[in-house]
């Protein structure tokens, strides 16, 4: 169990806490009907990405198969076989994807929902990262901080309780664990993607995504406080 642990740093389930920032938009309330809000806006790494290095030059990319294995659109730029932690969010909140912010296409009445301005990589430095001083900037903004770390933790100390049968090494990878070469073409994914916690040597699966999604939406404080994303699109 110790080794499995020690294995978490490597694939970025840190990068949550610091990186992935949900920014609900409380604008164009009026034209929100059905949503429990009118918009997200998300920025963060390639745990959220949803293609905007499809647009940027880079060899950090994952608009190509197996990736997208079980997306309805196939392989899009997300780094998972299926749904990011925020594509989850978003179903929760009954909007519609938020497309890429550069998807040539992301423009008009579509970007009055919201938009994806993740991208692999995003505040690896400190120059880039300044979620926490978002409060003293942007008066009327609540931060509420999401952790990610324990809840990927309880589904290694227990995988049984969430029907995950391999959580030391990812489904789509090469060398040890799996973890020294991400998904790339020439990889055979493995067969039962919903038995593993992880998809790549970086990314959960949509499984672990959809778990933690649900923590995030409706959990209590020890996956996110001082509210959680339902508590926070029923503030007035």
């Amino acid at each position: 169990m110790t080794e499995v642990m020690n294995q978490l740093p490597r694939v970025a389930v840190l990068q949550w806490m610091a990186t992935m920032l949900v920014l609900f938009s409380r604008v164009l309330s009026s034209l929100a009907k059905d949503p429990l809000m009118p918009a997200m806006f998300i920025l963060g790494d390639s745990l959220v990405d949803v293609g905007n290095n499809n647009y940027v030059l880079t060899l950090a990319k994952a608009n190509y198969p197996p990736n997208g294995l079980d997306f309805p659109q196939g392989p899009s730029g997300r780094f998972c076989n299926g749904r990011t932690v925020s594509d989850c969010l978003v179903q929760y909140m009954g909007l519609p994807f938020p497309p890429a912010y550069l998807d040539p296409t992301a423009k008009g009445p579509v970007i009055l929902q919201g938009l994806n301005y993740a991208s692999v990589a995003a505040g690896i430095l400190d120059s880039t990262g300044y979620n926490y001083e978002l409060t003293a900037s942007l008066p009327g903004s609540i931060y509420v901080y999401a952790n990610a770390y324990d809840l990927v933790a309880s589904f290694v100390a227990n995988p049984a309780r969430y029907g995950f049968e391999v959580v030391n090494s990812g489904c789509c990878g090469a060398g040890p664990y799996d973890g020294l070469i991400p998904c790339l073409p020439i990889v055979k994914p493995c067969p039962d993607r919903s038995a593993y916690l992880f998809w790549d040597p970086f990314h959960p699966t949509d499984k672990a995504n959809s778990y933690i999604g649900t923590a995030f939406f409706s959990g209590g404080p020890d996956a996110f406080e001082p509210v959680n994303v339902m508590q926070l699109a029923a503030m007035p």
